[in-house]
């Protein structure tokens, strides 16, 4: 669901709207792990159907990602200025070291470390769609995008995929999808 860009909407979120939150985090969590399911997909030594559905998963979350920022563009976006703009490239570093460092270190996964892949990654899962951490996502990185922290005039922070960063107090145009907000080239029209 898109919605427009505001700090506050009126009513209180019915489950529909905690519903489609929850998909579109399960969506942005897809495409932030494409690499770790490649990196599966060249760990395991035979073509079973745990390699073919790691091979699934990460191109699933490629298109996705492509997907998502596409569907960004085709909302109508407003134009807003942020107080701050901080990289977060840090986050998405730290991001990548907690799936890495794991999966680097067994060096030939059997049945063992395959079911504790299973097991970090669903704890993974949770925490990612519990958190903001579902919105530093590496892949939009390999995508060409970047991830910045924005403050806005009423001084909440937001994740604001970007080409190039704003400067604080520059106008661009933005999209609002679900809290994650996607910079626009113009206005639309």
């Amino acid at each position: 669901m898109v919605t427009s860009v505001s700090d506050e909407g009126p009513g209180s979120p019915s489950w529909l709207d905690g519903a489609q939150e929850t998909v579109f985090r399960a969506r942005v969590l897809l495409s932030s792990y494409a690499a770790l399911n490649f990196i599966l997909v060249a760990r395991l030594h035979h073509w079973n159907a745990l390699r073919w559905t790691f091979l699934g998963l990460g191109v699933a979350g490629i298109i996705d990602a492509l997907r998502l920022t596409a569907l960004a563009s085709t909302s109508q976006p407003v134009k807003r200025s942020f107080t701050e703009v901080r990289d977060s490239g840090a986050e998405v570093a730290g991001y990548l070291a907690t799936y890495l460092l794991p999966l680097l270190a067994a060096p030939n996964p059997q049945t063992g470390e395959i079911i504790g892949y299973v097991i970090y990654g669903l704890l993974i899962g949770v925490v990612t769609l519990r958190s903001d951490l579902a919105h530093v996502n590496p892949t939009l990185y390999v995508l060409g995008w970047r991830i910045v922290t924005v403050t806005t005039n009423a001084g909440h922070e937001k994740y604001l995929i970007c080409r190039t960063p704003p400067k604080p107090g520059e106008e661009v145009w933005v999209t609002d999808m679900n809290g994650l907000l996607h910079q626009t080239s113009n206005a639309g029209t």
